[in-house]
């Protein structure tokens, strides 16, 4: 039975969709071997109302970069083009984008260990915000460089504007060299940041990713972060129970109450393999 609601937030997601999204997903990434946990939002939702939340825009889930090398991300999105979803794995910032009709909109985040810290790259030029729109623009192009859509070999279905941009790119440096794409890329960044992109990283200490417990989700079973309540309670701050519309933990209002750590250097690209 769903639950009542009891807040007017608005809606963004369409929850029952986003269910047998996950289910299927989950099921794809066992069979490849790719490990991965619930997180913010989602994993909100779950533990405080054992629900994935219909105001969230996203589900936001995370893999450790070690357990998802190049090869099999690239299985797991065809796999998911294969089965109707429309897929992008960003190798530049590791992240797996899903999508499947409206409503449904899922993300893979990778992430790297640093020292104590579990990192991944928080580049602000791929938001418009206040910043000049050649810096979001140059930083989406770089992205494109090194972008793989899934199904490629079976042609490229449901494209919009933005799809077919990020499709010719990816054909174009498809058949490029090795060393060109690469000066390509960090030129585009460097462009970006001239324009106004800031480059940093965020940081949650990795203890909260180390130990994973299988846990109960719409009658399946999903890995949760042992320590979920503690690791809630650092990213949304001690009152993370009481339900907020549009809280982000990187609004300035809000930086003060999170716990999660802005890094303020350009990730290090060269670690990801970058051919």
């Amino acid at each position: 039975m769903e639950k009542k609601e009891t807040t007017n937030f608005k809606k963004q997601s369409n929850t029952k969709k986003l269910v047998i999204a996950l289910i299927e997903l989950k099921q794809i990434c066992d069979e490849h071997g790719l490990p991965f946990w619930l997180n913010f939002g989602a994993l909100l939702g779950m533990v405080r109302e054992d629900r994935l939340l219909p105001w969230n825009n996203d589900v936001e889930l995370g893999c450790w970069a070690d357990d998802a090398p190049h090869q099999k991300m690239i299985a797991v999105t065809d796999a998911l083009a294969l089965a109707g979803y429309n897929c992008f794995y960003y190798k530049s910032f590791g992240t797996l984008n899903i999508k499947k009709d409206i409503g449904v909109d899922i993300n893979i985040n990778l992430y790297w260990r640093l020292g104590e810290h579990a990192v991944r790259p928080h580049e602000t030029p791929s938001k418009f915000q206040d910043k000049h729109i050649l810096a979001s623009v140059f930083y989406w192009l770089s992205a494109y460089i090194y972008l793989y859509p899934g199904g490629v070999s079976q042609g490229f279905r449901r494209r919009n504007f933005r799809d077919t941009v990020k499709f010719t790119v990816y054909r174009v440096f498809a058949f490029t060299s090795p060393r060109i794409r690469k000066i390509c890329f960090y030129k585009l960044l460097d462009l970006s940041e001239y324009f106004g992109g800031v480059f940093q990283q965020t940081a949650i200490p990795k203890k909260y990713f180390c130990k994973l417990s299988a846990n109960d989700f719409y009658g399946c079973e999903m890995n949760y972060p042992t320590q979920s309540e503690e690791l809630l309670a650092l990213i949304y701050g001690k009152d993370w129970r009481i339900p907020k519309e549009n809280w982000s933990w990187h609004h300035e209002d809000n930086k003060s109450t999170s716990g999660v750590v802005v890094i303020k250097n350009r990730f290090d690209y060269d670690q990801l393999d970058l051919e």
